[in-house]
């Protein structure tokens, strides 16, 4: 399999797994949106108002995600990255090991400022936030 082949069957796959993560929720808004027939509680409405944004804010958490993975892909930000990994340590376990950590690390950093918003601005808006942000610095 060639190089160009593996990374257009990279890029499909990944913009598939975007796009039925967010079909899913989308379809998890609508029925949960069924629950409001009739005369819904006071809960019940706020229940799938939340539901609501929390599907929204994840799809827009998804597409940003796909995008960042898909700039990597198109513009060979992996390779390079890798590369630059084997000119400084020696041994390719060591390599893949240091490309693996500093992936997971990047996402984990990426994912900060949405975990943040999620918790303090999103769950606090329906009341559910009781978390501090020493807690959450903790957590």
């Amino acid at each position: 399999m060639s190089a160009e082949l593996l990374k257009t069957l990279i890029i499909v796959i990944t913009v598939s797994i975007a796009i039925f993560r967010v079909i899913l929720n989308e379809l998890d808004v609508r029925s949960s949106a069924q629950a409001l027939a009739g005369k819904p509680s006071e809960d019940t409405v706020k229940a799938v108002a939340y539901t609501k944004a929390k599907h929204r804010f994840e799809n827009a958490n998804i597409l940003i995600q796909m995008v960042l993975v898909l700039c990597f892909l198109i513009f060979g930000w992996f390779g390079q990255f890798q590369q630059l990994i084997a000119a400084n340590i020696q041994g390719q376990l060591w390599q893949d090991f240091v490309f693996l950590i500093s992936l997971l690390g990047g996402l984990f950093v990426f994912g900060i400022p949405f975990s943040v918003y999620r918790t303090f601005v999103l769950e606090a808006k329906f009341g559910f936030n009781r978390t501090t942000i020493a807690t959450f610095i903790l957590d």
